[in-house]
C-alpha cells in the first residue's frame, strides 16, 4: 500500500506534521524510487495472481528476518512467490509449496532480475536470497516447444 507521495520519496512525522502537500515538481522527486515503484506496479498488473490471487504465508519458522508468501489462482501457472529477506545473512533454505501447479520441473524465475532462476522439486524450491532483497519468482515457459503449463489448462 502507498500513501501519497512515497512513491517520490516523501517522508512525514508525528501529527500535525504526517504529510505535507504533493511536490507537484518532478525535480523534487527522487526519480530512483518512482522508477522501483513503476517497476514493481508493472509486475504487478503483469500478474493475475499477484492482483487478484488467494494468499498463503509461508515459512513462519524461517531463519533469519525473512517474509515468504504465495498469490495463486485456480489456473495453472499463475503463481508467485514473494521472498522477503530483511536478514544479515542469506536466506537458503528448502521451502515447501503447497500450490497443485507446483508440478515437478517448473522453473521459477525472479521479476526482480536479482535472484537466480529456481525450478519445483518435489513440490518444493530451495531458495537463496541475498541479505536485505527480495525476489518474487512466477512460472515461466523456457522452451519453445514444450509448455508446462498447457494452453487447454488455462482461460
Amino acid at each position: 500500500m502507498l500513501y501519497y507521495g512515497e512513491e517520490v520519496g516523501m517522508t512525514g512525522g508525528p501529527d500535525p506534521d504526517n504529510r505535507r502537500p504533493m511536490p507537484w515538481d518532478p525535480a523534487l522527486w527522487d526519480r530512483d524510487l518512482r522508477a522501483w515503484v513503476k517497476r514493481l506496479l508493472a509486475i504487478r498488473q503483469g500478474s493475475p495472481a499477484l492482483r487478484y490471487g488467494d494468499i498463503r504465508v509461508l515459512g513462519d519458522r524461517l531463519p533469519g528476518n525473512a517474509l515468504v508468501f504465495l498469490r495463486f489462482t485456480e489456473q495453472p501457472g499463475e503463481a508467485a512467490l514473494v521472498v522477503l529477506n530483511d536478514a544479515d545473512e542469506p536466506l537458503r533454505t528448502r521451502l515447501l509449496l503447497p500450490y497443485s501447479h507446483g508440478y515437478d520441473g517448473v522453473p521459477l524465475r525472479d521479476a526482480l532480475g536479482g535472484a537466480g532462476d529456481l525450478q519445483v522439486q518435489a513440490g518444493s524450491v530451495l531458495l537463496d536470497v541475498a541479505p536485505h532483497s527480495g525476489a518474487i519468482f512466477e512460472p515461466f515457459e523456457p522452451f519453445d516447444h514444450y509448455r508446462y503449463f498447457k494452453a487447454r489448462n488455462r482461460r
